[in-house]
């Protein structure tokens, strides 16, 4: 049976790599990248860590998470089947669906993104966590109708060099 899982990379179990995008536009959240190649960016996934995962004071912050499946059929099966929503610092991101991106081909399988980013924030410790709910089997024998996945992890905005593309 094909599996269908959280998109989960090897490697501190970060989702994908930093990501990049545009320069400095409106402080808003709510973008789905940053707003040019020009600014510093960094990517958070909503999985615990022994440690928070690091960011710097002037990152743009990239809350990421992914979903993958082995054909292109399944994963489109599973996105009709789902309710998802998320949190930073349990404030509810609204229609946190809306920041999922298409469907592209890579090296295990078929994948799909959700990225919701924010300006830089002040230093601290913040949380970022998603919750999946299921409305139908996904016929994985894994995931049915009614289960609930919800995970978070926290990150640690530090003074510092940006890190991401840009800097």
């Amino acid at each position: 049976m094909r599996r269908r899982q959280l998109l989960v990379n090897a490697g501190s179990v970060a989702l994908g790599s930093t990501i990049a995008a545009s320069g400095l536009a409106a402080a808003e959240s709510g973008r789905r990248l940053p707003p040019n190649e020009n600014v510093s960016s960094a990517s958070v996934h909503p999985f615990p860590t022994p440690k928070p995962q690091e960011v710097s004071t002037g990152d743009w912050i990239t809350h990421r998470i992914g979903w993958i499946s082995p054909t292109k059929p399944e994963l489109e099966d599973f996105l009709g089947k789902y309710e998802i929503r998320a949190w930073i610092d349990g404030e509810p991101i609204d229609d946190f669906d809306s920041y999922r991106g298409g469907i592209d081909e890579e090296e295990d399988g078929w994948t799909t993104y959700w990225r919701y980013t924010t300006p830089p924030k002040s230093p601290g410790i913040y949380e970022f966590e998603v919750e999946y709910k299921f409305n139908e089997d996904l016929g994985n024998g894994k995931n049915e109708a009614g289960d609930v996945i919800r995970v978070g992890g926290t990150y640690e905005v530090a003074p510092g060099g940006g890190r991401g593309k840009g800097r």
